[in-house]
């Protein structure tokens, strides 16, 4: 399980995110969490321009798959 997490998400905290990723954990699921330092809901718009945060969610998303057989390199 991959979450990708604003840190000033209106509807998912900070801490909440990290106590299901302790229940994952708790459970033998493999899970990371990645935190956007300032990013709200959702952390990027399709439909506006690119952003940082845009190309590093998509980085991590990509790294996430590749290392779960997902995706070939």
């Amino acid at each position: 399980t991959l979450l990708l997490l604003g840190t000033k998400d209106p509807f998912l905290s900070v801490p909440k995110a990290q106590e299901y990723c302790s229940i994952l954990e708790n459970k033998g699921i493999d899970w990371e969490l990645k935190l956007y330092h300032g990013a709200g809901h959702p952390i990027f718009y399709f439909r506006k321009d690119y952003t940082p945060e845009c190309f590093q969610v998509l980085k991590d998303s990509e790294e996430f798959l590749s290392k779960h057989g997902y995706l070939n390199n």
